[in-house]
């Protein structure tokens, strides 16, 4: 999917909204800070930029990534896109409107989940590398 700002909005018509495109990230959770911005945004409480300045932002975007699979995962920068979001979003927000990012113990728990992945990995390749050397 492309010509999205924000991973969200069309730019060339900002009302149709994609809620869900990023991946590797905690689905639910990002799906609903999505959905949260969007609604803000159709609800008229946050405004899109003008179409020049999405597609200036995305056009950038397209220089770091590029435009294959990656352009949407959001691997070790979930955290950062959902500040920036929220962020965003907040800028235009009164105090009681405001949206919350991910809590402390999200992000305590998510570099947990981390590790142990990470953990499982070098276990398999060490039980690799002992194969082959066997074989």
């Amino acid at each position: 999917m492309h010509n999205l700002h924000k991973d969200i909005f069309y730019i060339p018509d900002p009302t149709l909204v994609f809620i869900g495109v990023p991946y590797f990230t905690a689905t639910f959770t990002l799906f609903e800070f999505q959905a949260m911005v969007a609604a803000k945004v159709i609800a008229g409480k946050v405004k899109l930029p003008r179409q020049e300045e999405m597609r200036k932002e995305y056009e950038e975007r397209v220089r770091e990534k590029g435009y294959g699979k990656a352009f949407h995962s959001l691997r070790e920068v979930e955290e950062a896109y959902v500040d920036e979001l929220v962020g965003w979003a907040n800028e235009q927000l009164e105090d009681g409107q405001r949206l919350k990012g991910h809590t402390e113990m999200w992000k305590i728990k998510k570099k947990e989940q981390a590790e142990r992945i990470k953990a499982l990995f070098a276990a398999g390749e060490s039980v690799q590398r002992e194969l082959e050397v066997i074989c």
